[in-house]
C-alpha cells in the first residue's frame, strides 16, 4: 500500500502546497508528482524519497527527471542531490520549453525521463519554435523500464489518441553498464485554451501485424551474426500465432555491448501489445526470443484492451484530459495504484475502478481538463 502525507483535501485545489510521502511509490511518485505540480502551479514537497528502498533517496535517474521539470517549469527545486530524501518544488506557473535537455550520465532510462517530461513539453510556450524539443542522455534499453521501442511504437501511438503530436529526431542505442545513449523528441504544443481529449480503450479486436526489432551493439561482424541468430530465434518462436510477421534487424553503435528485442501487435481497433526482452549476463538469444514471445503471447490473449505495463502510463494523460476516459484492463497494478492516488492527491481528477467477474477491472477517469 502507499502512504500519502499531504496537507490539503483532494477537493481543495486553493490550497497551494502540497506535501507527500514518497517512501514507497519510487521513481514513479516524483515523475507524476513534479508532472502535477509544474502543469499547475502548485508548491510540492516530497518527502522520505524512495525509503522502502535500500539505498533511499535519489539516484542520478531521478535527479534528472525532477531537474527536467525544473528547466521547463522555472521556480526554486531544493533538496536536488544524489541520494536526497526530501525535497521542495516551486513551480514559476509558468511553462517554457523550446529546446531542453537531460542527461542520466548513468545508464538511467531515457525513456523515464521522457514521461516525466512529456506533459510538461505539450503545454510549454516553445519560444517561438514550431516545436518543443527534448533531448535526453542514458540508458535507452534497460532493464525495469520500457525500451525504447515500446515508447516509440506502443505509448507514443496511444498518447497520440489523447492529442498527442510526437516525432522523432534521432536515437543513440544506451545499454547497462555503460548508458550514453540518446533520444531527440519533438513535440508539438497544444493550441491556446486546448485540452487532451478523453480515449476509450475498451476492445482490443482482432489482431493486424506483428512487428518487431531485435539488436546487438556495437557494430561489427559479430554482432551482426547475432542479431541474425536473435531473429530467427523470435521468428521460430512466433510461427504458430499465423499473423504477418516483420522483424527488423538492427546493428547499432553504442558504448559497451548489449542486445534487445522488442515485438508489437497491431489490433484491429489501434490497440497494441507488446512483448520484449533486454540481454543480461546468463541469458542466450533463445532464452530472450522465449522471453518476449511468451510475453506478447499473454498479453494478447489476456482479453484486455491495456496490458499491465501501459496502464500507469495512461493514468496521468487520463487525468489531463477534459472528458471521461476509460480503459479495460487486467489485475490493478502497485504502479497504477500508486499512480492513481498522486493524481487524486494533486488535482482535481477522479477515478473509479469497476471489478469484473473475470478478474478484468475497468479504469474509469473523470479527467480534469488542464488547459494550455
Amino acid at each position: 500500500s502507499y502512504s500519502f502525507c499531504t496537507l490539503l483535501s483532494q477537493s481543495d485545489m486553493s490550497v497551494p502546497l502540497v506535501e507527500i510521502c514518497g517512501a514507497a511509490g519510487g521513481g514513479q511518485i516524483l515523475r507524476n508528482a513534479f508532472a502535477y505540480a509544474a502543469l499547475t502551479g502548485r508548491e510540492l514537497k516530497v518527502k522520505n524519497i524512495r525509503g522502502n528502498r535500500s539505498p533511499p533517496g535519489l539516484k542520478m535517474q531521478h535527479l534528472t527527471g525532477i531537474q527536467l521539470c525544473q528547466k521547463v517549469a522555472g521556480g526554486t527545486l531544493i533538496g536536488a542531490e544524489v541520494k536526497s530524501v526530501d525535497v521542495h518544488f516551486r513551480p514559476s506557473g509558468r511553462l517554457i520549453a523550446g529546446n531542453v535537455e537531460g542527461d542520466a550520465v548513468t545508464a538511467g532510462s531515457c525513456t523515464l525521463l521522457v514521461q516525466c517530461v512529456l506533459p510538461l513539453m505539450l503545454f510549454a510556450d516553445s519560444n517561438k519554435a514550431a516545436t518543443n524539443r527534448l533531448m535526453v542522455k542514458g540508458g535507452t534499453d534497460v532493464s525495469m523500464s520500457p525500451p525504447l521501442d515500446y515508447l516509440l511504437h506502443v505509448f507514443l501511438p496511444v498518447a497520440e489518441m489523447f492529442g498527442l503530436q510526437t516525432k522523432v529526431e534521432g536515437f543513440r542505442r544506451g545499454v547497462f553498464p555503460k548508458g550514453q545513449g540518446r533520444l531527440i523528441l519533438h513535440t508539438t504544443p497544444l493550441k491556446e485554451g486546448a485540452a487532451l481529449k478523453p480515449v476509450e480503450l475498451m476492445s482490443a479486436g482482432d489482431p493486424v501485424r506483428i512487428w518487431g526489432r531485435c539488436f546487438v551493439t556495437p557494430r561489427g561482424d559479430r554482432a551482426a551474426r547475432e542479431c541474425k541468430v536473435l531473429k530467427n530465434a523470435v521468428l521460430d518462436s512466433l510461427k504458430d500465432l499465423g499473423v504477418p510477421v516483420r522483424i527488423d534487424e538492427e546493428v547499432g553503435d553504442a558504448a559497451c555491448h548489449g542486445a534487445g528485442v522488442v515485438l508489437v501487435m497491431e489490433m484491429s481497433t489501434g490497440v497494441r501489445f507488446a512483448g520484449s526482452s533486454v540481454k543480461d549476463r546468463n541469458a542466450s538469444y533463445q532464452d530472450m526470443a522465449k522471453a518476449a514471445v511468451g510475453m506478447l503471447k499473454m498479453n494478447a490473449s489476456s482479453g484486455v484492451a491495456v496490458e499491465e505495463y501501459l496502464q500507469d502510463q495512461l493514468i496521468i494523460l487520463a487525468a489531463l484530459a477534459q472528458g471521461t476516459s476509460k480503459f479495460l484492463t487486467g489485475p490493478i497494478t502497485e504502479h497504477t495504484e500508486c499512480a492513481i492516488k498522486v493524481a487524486e492527491e494533486l488535482t482535481p481528477a477522479r477515478f473509479d475502478i469497476t471489478k469484473l467477474p473475470d478478474g478484468k477491472n475497468i479504469i474509469a477517469c473523470e479527467g480534469f481538463g488542464h488547459r494550455a
